[in-house]
């Protein structure tokens, strides 16, 4: 009798065990597995900052590489505002998702870790940034900025749209423009830099961030190119890389851009977005 209990406890104990390893784990917190808008690689600067206040809104609309738009679609509102701080040496950046629409088929949601179909509208994440010129250019030959950002923890994680956690970082460019003419100029710029967020309540991810970009203008015609990304040390999908292309056309105090992101590595996502930016000088 004696014998048969213990077998039963091993037995049901053995049992617990099995179905434990048969339950698949909870998918990481990083870009491979959450929306297109949940932490990004952040855009890439020239080294530079703006003695002018400068607003942008637009649209944009995001699909899932693997899948067709009926199976995996993003549509935003996005926005970015800076404004300079009593010097045209140092801005304050404000940007992000104004509205985040989504609609997702079951066979999407499954790598996730998300049971079922989902759709639905939400506020997006806000980040706020200090850029601070460190070089000029007209004085060193190179401008450089510093920019500190951090990550707002509004995110609502129940559909892995957004990471439902804090997160910051830290990047250094260096950049320069060759002027040939008035109306026709060329800017290179190369970064590097540190990214943080929260996975749990008592870990988190560290990444080292890099980036080069470059823009040619020619009359009231720029077309640029970043290539970016940043690379975390957990080796689990958090390592995403991107390339954006935008062309934009200015019109007096507006610009109209269009923009393009494709995902090379751990962001399995293709963006398109249309916007429009206006800008007016407070400091000169």
């Amino acid at each position: 009798m004696k014998k048969q209990i213990i077998l039963s406890i091993l037995l049901l104990a053995l049992g617990g065990v099995i179905s434990f390893a048969q339950v698949d784990p909870e998918p990481p917190i990083n870009t491979s597995y959450y929306g297109p808008n949940a932490f990004p690689v952040p855009e890439i600067g020239f080294g530079r900052t703006s003695a002018d206040i400068k607003f942008e809104i637009g649209a944009a609309m995001a699909g899932h590489q693997k899948y067709s738009l009926k199976d995996d679609i993003t549509g935003n509102i996005y926005f970015n505002i800076k404004l300079p701080l009593f010097t045209e040496r140092a801005n304050l950046c404000i940007w992000g998702e104004a509205l985040d629409a989504y609609r997702c088929s079951e066979t999407a949601n499954q790598y996730r870790g998300v049971s079922g179909p989902s759709r639905g509208a939400r506020f997006g994440e806000v980040f706020v940034s200090t850029d601070i010129m460190i070089l000029r250019q007209e004085k060193h030959q190179v401008s450089m900025t510093l920019r500190s950002a951090l990550k707002s923890a509004n995110g609502d994680d129940e559909y892995r749209r957004y990471y439902d956690s804090p997160g910051y970082f830290f990047d250094l460019t260096l950049g320069r423009e060759f002027t040939f003419r008035e109306d026709l100029s060329l800017n290179l710029a190369v970064s590097t830099g540190f990214l943080c967020w929260q996975c749990k309540m008592f870990s988190q991810n560290d990444a080292v961030m890099y980036g080069i970009a470059a823009a040619f203008r020619a009359n009231c015609f720029t077309l640029s190119a970043h290539f970016g990304g940043y690379t975390g040390w957990r080796n689990d999908g958090d390592s995403p890389i991107s390339i954006r292309t935008e062309a934009a056309f200015n019109i007096k105090a507006f610009d109209i851009r269009l923009k393009y992101q494709e995902g090379l590595n751990d962001w399995p996502y293709r963006q398109v977005s249309l916007g429009v930016a206006y800008s007016f000088p407070v400091l000169r």
